[in-house]
């Protein structure tokens, strides 16, 4: 690769690798480990994003893309195919957040002054089985009791704590979550980058201040809660009312939109 290319891509790994060493070293994870996943990797996303006319990619062109042999990549892939399939975290997160949503917008299970408490053996069992696929109620209730998103009431009955769904630090959904926050923003940042110049740009935006005093950092805080919590709100109802007006013989599409609260505490460039 041409240094003049190579250059600026390289100062980006750096500061994009950053969160995602910490995460790893916070997780004893050794590089030798870390060197094998991105073989994997590298040939994982060869394959299903660089094949052409819409087929996967073939052997000899992963090979060409990678700088992996042809023996090593055969090897990768019957590892990969060989893995069992196991339920993903992020899924089970995006299901209880379903869960969660519903006793806000389904008439059911709300009132004028929000989300009704639920029998455990009546409405919430019902909101878990229009809403939570074919996860058990018992289980999402203890999921959602874990992650501080609903409390009982008494006289068998639960209540919802807030809207949205957030796993415990060390709950591995949270890691799952997570890897897919990371990853939606990466997309979104790429697709920008490589779109075709008739493609309409995806949206995607910051701001900061870079001398603002600590002091302000708990006012910051709880502004940014408030009003980001409320935008998600009404982001979230107006994505369930067009998906109420989705019929079933439609193409459909996963859209969304992310927030993330910025802090640095000694800005820097590495």
């Amino acid at each position: 690769m041409d240094q003049q290319h190579y250059r600026p891509l390289q100062q980006a790994w750096r500061r994009l690798a950053r969160p995602l060493v910490v995460l790893l070293l916070k997780n004893g994870v050794m590089y030798q480990e870390f060197a094998k996943w991105c073989k994997q990797a590298y040939v994982t996303v060869a394959e299903e994003d660089f094949g052409k006319r819409g087929r996967p990619t073939n052997q000899s062109r992963i090979a060409l893309l990678t700088g992996l042999d042809r023996k090593e990549i055969k090897r990768l892939r019957d590892a990969r195919n060989a893995a069992s399939p196991s339920t993903r975290a992020g899924a089970k997160a995006d299901r209880l957040g379903r869960v969660l949503g519903a006793w806000y917008q389904d008439e059911r299970f709300f009132d004028t002054l929000g989300p009704r408490p639920l029998r455990i053996d009546g409405g919430f069992a019902q909101l878990c089985r229009d809403y939570g696929g074919d996860v058990p109620d018992s289980t999402i209730l203890k999921e959602l009791e874990s992650g501080g998103a609903v409390e009982r009431c008494g006289k068998g009955r639960v209540l919802a704590k807030r809207r949205y769904y957030m796993p415990a630090p060390t709950n591995r959904a949270a890691l799952a979550r997570s890897a897919e926050v990371y990853r939606d923003l990466g997309e979104t940042l790429v697709y920008n980058l490589y779109r075709a110049p008739d493609q309409p740009s995806r949206f995607e935006g910051r701001v900061s201040g870079l001398r603002v005093a600590k002091r302000h950092a708990p006012a910051f805080k709880e502004f940014i809660e408030r009003r980001g919590q409320a935008f998600l709100e009404e982001v979230d109802q107006w994505l369930h009312d067009k998906e109420s007006d989705t019929h079933d013989n439609e193409d459909t599409m996963r859209l969304g939109v992310g927030l993330y609260h910025l802090q640095e505490e000694n800005p820097s460039d590495a």
